[in-house]
């Protein structure tokens, strides 16, 4: 309709046409007073590499591919579509879809929130936004806003990290496709090389699992697809202010060294991704690796190997993450770094290798529970 309107208007519309138990029948209208179509060209209009005629090839361009693909996506969802037009008066395109929906009495979920909701939760809170796309920018900073909340906008991980060198922040929102750095070499850095544990959440237009687990494993505390939904958006980020200030409280009441008796672990945002067997893999994959890590770092200690040490003391690192076994995180960190110092990292050698049991003891005892 743009394209064949260079002069007047073009409107939409949308119209409930039949109403059922369980759908919805939808018809939208699409009407424009551009250069209309002949009559006779009606026919061939939605066939593939089909135009009104050479002229209008010459003037507008296009393959006639457009309305072929737009008939074969409507009948994949059991609608149609259909056309009138005058010449020199305009278009109509007329399509029909019919949707699945829910009675209006159906319940909003507890955790389901309103930004109202969030307000005494988020005030006073500073979240930077981590994203190189200004739209996006735009959005998010609105919803933030909106809950009360202080934003900070930054367009790539290189700015992210100068900004967090100054000042403190109690989120942050990460892009994962960005330039300069993008959102696992950022996460990185600041769990690996600044040693930061402000949540991140990460924003990714890709749901698969792969990247889902690849974010955990770089160190982010949760993940959205885009486009998301203003209620999920402050659902996940209230859960992780929440999740934080648990921590918080939970590291002023014991230190490193003595992580008492406490999960070591936590699969809720493994869990998320919504697969059962896939969380079990998971788990068992490390299970069976586990033998090898520790007899590897064991050895590579007694043998003075830092290299070795550190080597292995970062590859579990990464998996820490994705079970948000953030005490063995810590202990792996400086392990880490002892190792790449070049210095005696003592007691905390059999201290991690103590905790790692202990957290297969744990996985394994989970495992049993969950396939019962």
């Amino acid at each position: 309709a743009v394209k064949f309107t260079e002069n007047g208007s073009i409107r939409i519309t949308i119209t409930l046409e039949k109403q059922e138990a369980k759908t919805a029948h939808l018809l939208f209208t699409v009407t424009d007073t551009g250069i209309g179509i002949e009559p006779e060209q009606f026919p061939q209009l939605f066939d593939s590499f089909s135009q009104a005629g050479a002229d209008i090839t010459r003037k507008y361009g296009g393959t006639g591919l457009g309305l072929a693909i737009c008939q074969q996506l409507l009948a994949l969802q059991g609608g149609g579509i259909d056309v009138a037009s005058e010449p020199g008066k305009g278009t109509t395109f007329s399509f029909w879809i019919p949707y699945g929906c829910q009675s209006q009495t159906t319940p909003i979920g507890k955790t389901a929130k309103n930004p109202q909701d969030n307000q005494q939760q988020f005030a006073g809170k500073h979240f930077l936004v981590v994203e190189d796309n200004p739209i996006n920018q735009q959005l998010i900073e609105y919803v933030i806003k909106k809950a009360g909340a202080e934003v900070t906008l930054v367009g790539h991980g290189g700015e992210a990290v100068e900004r967090l060198k100054l000042q403190t922040f109690d989120l942050i929102i990460m892009d994962l496709q960005m330039p300069v750095m993008d959102g696992y070499e950022t996460t990185k850095y600041l769990r690996e090389e600044m040693k930061l544990r402000t949540p991140v959440l990460a924003m990714t237009a890709n749901a698969l699992k792969g990247e889902q687990v690849r974010c955990l494993e770089a160190g982010m505390n949760g993940y959205m697809s885009k486009p998301f939904e203003f209620r999920d958006f402050y659902n996940r980020v209230a859960r992780l202010l929440e999740n934080q200030s648990r921590q918080d409280a939970s590291d002023d009441a014991q230190t490193i060294q003595d992580p008492g008796k406490q999960p070591l672990f936590n699969l809720s945002l493994l869990e998320e991704v919504g697969d059962r067997d896939y969380v079990h893999d998971t788990v068992t994959t490390f299970l069976e690796s586990l033998p090898d890590h520790l007899e590897n770092l064991q050895r590579a200690y007694k043998e003075k190997n830092y290299d070795c040490v550190a080597f292995v003391a970062h590859k579990l690192r990464g998996t820490m993450g994705v079970f948000q076994a953030r005490s063995l995180c810590e202990h792996l960190d400086k392990l880490e770094q002892s190792a790449r110092e070049r210095t005696d990292p003592g007691n905390l050698v059999p201290m991690t290798l103590n905790l790692l049991r202990r957290l297969a003891g744990e996985l394994k005892q989970y495992d049993r529970c969950s396939s019962i």
